[in-house]
């Protein structure tokens, strides 16, 4: 009985190290992938709860740009400004560089969860691949991504935070069609300038 067990441990190590491998080949394979865009631009769904809601961003280098409702934000790799236009009010951060949330720092979310994050493959078809991501200093996150193998770009990406879970559907992701400018206060003349750095 010990040595069938053995056996069958000895059998199953390598098809774990193998989908080990993958996982980080996939996770590699992205990151590469979304560094040859160069420039891009995505539009996406965020899904939380009841909440729907679509949005876009673009990403230049370490710039980028979101929109979704009534709020913008633009960053690069040291400030952030996040523009309430209902509250006519620009909050003035510092960039979250070593966020893997794609929503805080989308010109570098993926290659931050491709370094701190371990990746383990879930499942994978023809056509997509389901990994989950694990940060093992942070057990409470856990990011699962999912890459469309015929393109090589997420498909969707789900966050689990302490129970909460929200999910980013990538609609469309494109080359940049024009570079993208840094933020630009004059753009918002009136609005009140809130500094948090």
């Amino acid at each position: 009985m010990k040595r069938l067990a053995l056996y069958i441990i000895s059998m199953l190590l390598p098809l774990s190290l193998l989908a080990q491998s993958r996982a980080d080949g996939l996770m590699s394979s992205l990151v590469e992938r979304m560094q040859q865009l160069g420039g891009y631009e995505a539009t996406y769904m965020v899904v939380a709860d009841d909440l729907k809601l679509i949005g876009a961003f673009s990403v230049d280098g370490d710039r980028y740009r979101i929109e979704m409702a009534d709020m913008e934000v633009w960053g690069d790799g040291v400030q952030r400004y996040e523009v309430d236009k209902r509250r006519q009010e620009v909050v003035i951060t510092t960039t979250e560089s070593t966020s893997a949330n794609i929503l805080s720092n989308p010109a570098h979310a993926l290659e931050m969860a491709g370094s701190v994050y371990d990746a383990a493959l879930l499942q994978e078809t023809a056509s997509l691949a389901e990994l989950s991501l694990q940060n093992e200093q942070d057990l409470s996150t856990t990011i699962r991504l999912k890459i469309n193998l015929k393109t090589g770009l997420p498909s969707s990406i789900v966050y689990l935070m302490d129970g909460t879970r929200i999910t980013i559907d990538i609609l469309s992701i494109s080359p940049l069609k024009t570079p993208l400018t840094p933020f630009d206060s004059s753009a918002y003349a009136g609005f009140e300038m809130i500094d948090f750095r």
